[in-house]
């Protein structure tokens, strides 16, 4: 049998890795307070906000907090309103009624905190933060300024493909328009980007809007009908929203709470109606058109707020409860996503429906999905370009390697391996004339062998031991599971065996013949005159061939018609006790094999 070829990839990412630090820390619905550190989530329990939906967080880039605001007042990192901040015109019941962005450019002194008012003041507004006034705990220096009328409640952000600016886009209850505000270090441009689509009539406007952290898409929860969710096309370059694909889902009323996974591989949908679920969607698949058919439900029970958090989990919000649920591991498909309904205590404090907003770039980690393949079949790596991404080069090792082959596409690497080994791998991201870079590991390991010989012949009173070595686990045919077994029946028996992720089967064909042969399975060469050798007993008719091994596999005797049989001894010198195996060839038949013990 061949050997096996397993490659485990395993990716490293350094992108928008500098921004995670601006979402550690988390102020949300009744006086609940986080913080991410390096070691795992703090609950600090610091938090004189009530939020009861919408609600943002602001920290440096170093993680230290600035403020917080639920759209109606904002806190400096004293737990004190901040200067200024007591009269904004958010509404703290609507999805996202409040979202904070600093200056694009680096340590900014100035933060943009954008409030939404759907139902009072029906308008998305903004005032501008100076982080420097206030004796340095802040302070909102502007009024109001208007972007649009007649918002519905959601509004997300992420960056512009130039790694710098970031898009505002918001929704419009009445006409389904999309409005994306381009915020740039000189301010936001005056005329947003307006894409009109055909949508179908949203009821009642609430449900995030949520873009992807790779800026490739939007989704916006929904109820229209039997239509609970849109998946749209957002274009980072041109702030322009397309393709929008709708999904239907019967018994559930509405969509709510959305997420991606840091890859913006996997969307997932929170819904409520009947009954109460979480759903995810693989985005990678295709036809697009067909996305539906992915949803595979990860949960039933209370869910609303999804939110990305700097340690590459999803939290999900209880209404009412004290614990926040946990997606462990977005990036994975169905079950092993690992989601935990109840993860993290947040104390006597009760979550509401809202998690914080941020600018969703913050979370983006582009990477190279763990892979295996066996038997040197080539092995295909991809990264989802979409709208983010307009050329990757790839770079298998960073010198040319003679153990490998590769080559390319747009947005996939194609390998193919000649031995074990470590290979490095990065793939450079090319978008509006600037790059980021990506680094994988390809470990190539061998498996063993699984071979069960050659068909053979077992005669009336014999049997023959199959065994598997080296192997992690089998399956035979039957459904035995030992790596051993001694056989004595007719029959095919077929066995897969697995080392890892790689798994290869063998079979073998055994038959049974009752031909008057008789090999002694055991002789006493001392002298003594009785049983001292060994032979076959075979019809005189019968051309066969015998040979006898140690358990070194070194052949000690050859038995042929005629042969007075083996006496025990090699070279000229008895052998020593013990099981010595023996093969017969008897010609058209398959080699049958046996024992036979020697004792002195």
């Amino acid at each position: 049998m061949r050997k096996l070829i397993a490659i485990s990839v395993f990716f490293i990412s350094f992108l928008a890795a500098f921004g995670q630090r601006q979402a550690n820390h988390w102020f949300f619905g009744d006086s609940i307070s986080l913080e991410f550190r390096v070691g795992g989530v703090v609950v600090t329990s610091k938090s004189a906000m009530y939020a009861p939906e919408g609600c943002a967080t602001a920290s440096d880039s170093l993680g230290n907090l600035l403020f917080y605001s639920n759209g109606k007042s904002v806190w400096n990192r004293q737990h004190l309103i901040m200067s200024g901040g007591d009269s904004l015109f958010g509404e703290p019941d609507v999805t996202q009624s409040v979202l904070c962005l600093p200056e694009p450019g680096f340590n900014p002194r100035f933060w943009y905190l954008f409030t939404n008012s759907p139902y009072t003041h029906r308008k998305l507004s903004y005032v501008l933060i100076d982080m420097q006034a206030g004796n340095g705990l802040g302070a909102v220096v502007s009024p109001h300024t208007d972007l649009m009328q007649g918002p519905s409640e959601r509004m997300t952000a992420v960056n512009h493909c130039n790694g710098r600016d970031v898009w505002i886009i918001a929704h419009r209850q009445s006409n389904n328009r999309f409005y994306a505000f381009l915020l740039k270090p000189e301010g936001i441009v005056a005329q947003p980007v307006v894409s009109d689509l055909s949508l179908p009539y949203d009821m009642n406007g609430s449900g995030y809007l949520k873009a992807s952290p790779s800026g490739s898409y939007l989704a916006m929860g929904m109820r229209a009908g039997n239509v609970v969710l849109a998946l749209l096309q957002f274009n980072n370059e041109t702030g322009e929203v397309s393709d929008p694909l709708l999904i239907s889902t019967d018994g559930l009323h509405y969509c709510y709470g959305l997420a991606f996974s840091h890859d913006s591989r996997r969307l997932y949908a929170g819904f409520g109606g009947e009954q109460y679920r979480v759903m995810q969607y693989d985005l990678t698949h295709k036809p697009w058109s067909d996305l539906a058919s992915t949803g595979y439900r990860v949960s039933l029970g209370n869910n609303y707020a999804f939110q990305e958090a700097p340690d590459g989990r999803i939290y999900v919000a209880q209404v009412n409860g004290s614990w926040l649920g946990c997606i462990l591991h977005p990036g994975e498909l169905g079950a092993r996503c690992d989601f935990v309904p109840n993860h993290l205590f947040i104390g006597q404090s009760r979550c509401r429906m809202g998690l914080p907003s941020f600018n969703q770039s913050l979370f983006y980690r582009p990477s190279l999905e763990n892979k295996h393949v066996c038997e040197l079949n080539p092995l295909v790596l991809s990264l989802p370009i979409a709208s983010t991404v307009d050329s990757i080069t790839w770079h298998p090792d960073w010198v040319e390697n003679p153990w490998w082959t590769f080559t390319t596409t747009v947005d996939s690497l194609v390998f193919s391996y000649y031995a074990e080994g470590t290979y490095q791998i990065a793939a450079v991201l090319w978008h509006c004339g600037t790059s980021d870079t990506a680094f994988g590991l390809a470990t190539v390991a061998l498996t063993p062998e699984v071979n069960l010989g050659a068909d053979t012949v077992l005669f009336d009173g014999q049997s023959i031991f199959l065994q598997l070595n080296d192997v992690d686990s089998c399956l035979w045919g039957d459904g035995l599971r030992e790596s051993g077994r001694l056989v004595n029946q007719p029959g095919l028996y077929s066995v897969t065996a697995w080392s890892g992720v790689c798994s290869n089967t063998d079979s073998l064909l055994i038959s049974t013949r009752s031909v008057p042969v008789f090999i002694p399975n055991v002789f006493t060469p001392n002298g003594n005159g009785a049983n001292d050798v060994w032979r076959p007993v075979v019809p005189s008719e019968t051309s066969y061939t015998i040979q006898v091994f140690d358990r070194f596999g070194a052949r000690v005797a050859e038995i042929v018609p005629g042969s007075v049989g083996w006496d025990g001894n090699v070279g000229g010198k008895p052998c020593a006790e013990g099981i010595y195996i023996w093969v017969l060839n008897r010609p058209p038949d398959p080699l049958v094999y046996g024992s036979v013990l020697v004792i002195r």
